[in-house]
């Protein structure tokens, strides 16, 4: 298993190396990201309420064939040890979030639509299509067994999103007045809906948690549908709430409520 990753990881490493590099007229202006972000959230009625922190987070473009692909890596620990009872809904809060999981690798196509014919704004404003696929390794806190406690999983996911950009009211606003939207805008307001497709590659951890008291373990493949609401401000402070459902009955739907500062470097 642990070969298994190591190919994986490389091949999200090679895949950017070898694509074609663009002339200099074609590349665009997006630079390198790199951010770390502290994250408090909890899932309402549960007792999963593990802080987590993101670290070293980095995206990237390369020129693939004819477009750009944006290249992900996330990784995040929790800042406290889980209660034995708790376990279970940890391993649920990472199997179901897009981000989630020890290890995150992924690539990432994105088509933009309604933002007025403004690329400068597409970002921030309008609607937004994200077609991701990669993989994550889980890490399973108070694990009840065994000698390896990490779960690999391949994911592709297809994101909806609509943003609607805050802005600083202007008295003197008329109808039909163009605002630079960089100089205006404090904040962002979207809706989402996310669908998973998750393909579990080793059972033998995941089957522990989710088997039925007749002993028939749950499909490895796993469909997640999230509703949320997402909120920033000042693009440090994010706020977001939903809820995530699954085709797994013995993965239980969950409200959600988390509060997370971003730091930029």
């Amino acid at each position: 298993m642990k070969k298994f990753l190591l190919l994986l990881s490389c091949f999200f490493t090679v895949i950017p190396a070898i694509a074609r590099v663009p002339d200099a007229d074609t590349i665009p202006e997006k630079k390198p990201a790199a951010f770390s972000q502290f994250s408090l959230g909890t899932g309402l009625g549960s007792a999963s309420g593990t802080p987590k922190v993101t670290l070293n987070s980095y995206r990237f473009s390369a020129l693939i064939g004819n477009g750009f692909w944006d290249f992900y890596l996330f990784n995040s620990v929790p800042t406290i040890g889980t209660a034995e009872g708790d376990s279970e809904q940890y391993l649920r809060g990472d199997l179901v979030r897009q981000l989630g999981g020890l290890l995150n690798l992924s690539m990432s196509k994105v088509g933009y639509f309604g933002y007025g014919g403004d690329p400068e704004v597409r970002e921030v404003k309008g609607a937004q299509i994200d077609f991701r696929m990669g993989m994550k390794a889980i890490d399973v806190a108070n694990r009840r067994k065994g000698n390896s406690f990490l779960i690999p999983i391949l994911q592709t996911s297809l994101d909806l999103r609509y943003l609607i950009p805050l802005i600083l009211h202007d008295q003197n606003y008329r109808s039909g007045q163009k605002i630079n939207l960089k100089d205006k805008m404090v904040g962002n307001l979207s809706f989402r809906f996310l669908g998973t497709l998750m393909q579990v590659l080793d059972q033998s951890i995941y089957g522990t948690y989710y088997t039925s008291r007749k002993g028939v373990p749950s499909s490895p493949t796993i469909f997640t549908g999230t509703t949320e609401m997402y909120f920033y401000i000042s693009d440090q402070i994010y706020i977001n709430a939903g809820y995530t459902f699954t085709n797994q009955k013995l993965i239980a739907p969950v409200p959600f409520l988390s509060i997370s500062y971003g730091a930029k470097r």
